[in-house]
């Protein structure tokens, strides 16, 4: 708050731990990682495995069979390669909050710089992004509840307006019946 008074003190809203932790949760979150990764995709790169992998893959299988039995059992679509890559990203990923302060550290790990640093800002500029959509929908919620609020009030006014009407002109102890009577009268 900005003001000409040198003794106005600034007015600032106090951020809390779980406010943080709800921002660090929403930037860790898969459905964001996949909403910045999938710009990247490309159908076209998925390969097919070489000799090592095809070895790896025959090696784990015994693991991956409880995985298998669940979706099965559960009708979970099998993982496609983009899931795979959503999942080996949050893995490298990591957010947290900066001791004492109200700053969240954002890292990511891979072998490519370049990407690393690419999709760290597309990363906080989407989460930024969103934010300010869910700020602008609330600033909104605010002002039409402001109004409903001022609305109810002026009806409230309205409504003793004509209460002290009716006591001033004597309608106050008329029937409904006598009213609709005056009222026709008055006509």
């Amino acid at each position: 708050v900005v003001s000409p008074d040198a003794n106005t003190r600034p007015n600032i809203e106090r951020v809390t731990e779980q406010d943080m932790n709800s921002e660090v949760a929403l930037i860790n979150s898969e459905a964001l990682v996949r909403e910045v990764l999938a710009p990247h995709w490309d159908d076209s790169e998925e390969e097919s495995p070489g000799i090592f992998g095809r070895i790896a893959s025959i090696l784990t299988f015994p693991l991956e069979i409880p995985a298998l039995l669940y979706q099965k059992l559960h009708g979970v679509p099998p993982s496609t390669a983009f899931d795979s890559w959503v999942q080996m990203v949050l893995e490298q990923l990591g957010v947290g909050i900066v001791g004492r302060s109200n700053l969240i550290e954002v890292s990511f790990y891979a072998s490519d710089p370049t990407w690393a640093a690419q999709f760290v800002n597309e990363l906080v500029s989407r989460h930024i992004e969103r934010r300010a959509k869910f700020s602008q929908q609330s600033e909104a919620r605010r002002f039409f509840e402001s109004q409903r609020d001022v609305l109810a009030a002026k009806s409230l006014e309205a409504e003793a307006a004509l209460e002290d009407f009716n006591r001033r002109q004597g309608i106050d102890s008329l029937s409904p019946g006598q009213r609709q009577a005056t009222r026709e009268r008055l006509d």
